[in-house]
């Protein structure tokens, strides 16, 4: 699973962790393993994984901040959580794959990132206090099997979860607007970075990385 979170904190302060505490938290699937940090705009260093949750020690500003995060998991019927208030979740699933039912999300279209490569579109709005259960429905067509594959794009409306937080008494900063396309960069950005860990062609690898090259700095631009 390739997680792609969207932290936002909605308020006009930055958010501090106390002493030892933690800024922000939210819980994995249960039965991920082998957690990693492969992108994001935090400092790796202070998103750690424990009691099935990623936390995060690093101060929030105004605004969101991006965390990409991928793990495994030992069945292909799992359940995310997905607890507090959430503005926009979406699930891919590379095809090619079994026949799904996804809870709370509507199955909407196919996308492909290049000839060859597509995913099953998942997407739901304005989520509160939900589990999205993923379950494999019957179906008489079979399936080629091997590695299945799930990107997952979520993006919190507010600071939910946050253990041991403190409002900075110094900060002034106002929340900057966020781009209407910024979800889609985000998503791209992730399809891009699974497709570059498989067996690429040069070229097609390297069109891939100046794409990526693209989208982190229109994001970095669009703050």
């Amino acid at each position: 699973v390739r997680d792609v979170i969207a932290i936002e904190n909605p308020g006009d302060q930055t958010l501090v962790p106390t002493e030892g505490g933690v800024v922000w938290s939210y819980p994995l699937p249960e039965g991920f393993e082998n957690p990693e940090i492969v992108r994001g705009e935090l400092p790796p260093e202070d998103v750690t994984f424990t009691d099935g949750r990623v936390l995060v020690k690093a101060p929030l500003p105004p605004g969101e901040r991006m965390l990409v995060i991928v793990y495994q998991l030992p069945e292909l019927e799992m359940a995310f959580p997905a607890p507090g208030a959430t503005r926009t979740f979406e699930l891919f699933v590379k095809e090619p794959a079994p026949t799904l039912e996804v809870t709370s999300l509507n199955a909407l279209d196919v996308v492909s990132l290049e000839p060859g490569s597509s995913y099953r579109r998942y997407s739901g709005s304005n989520l509160r206090d939900v589990t999205l259960s993923v379950t494999e429905v019957p179906d008489r067509k079979p399936y080629p099997l091997g590695r299945l594959s799930f990107a997952v794009g979520v993006i919190l409306s507010s600071m939910i979860g946050i253990l041991g937080l403190r409002m900075s008494s110094n900060a002034n900063s106002r929340k900057p607007p966020i781009a209407k396309d910024k979800r889609s960069i985000i998503l791209e950005i992730a399809q891009l970075d699974e497709l570059l860990e498989s067996d690429l062609e040069e070229k097609k690898a390297a069109d891939a990385r100046a794409r990526r090259t693209e989208l982190v700095a229109l994001l970095k631009d669009q703050g």
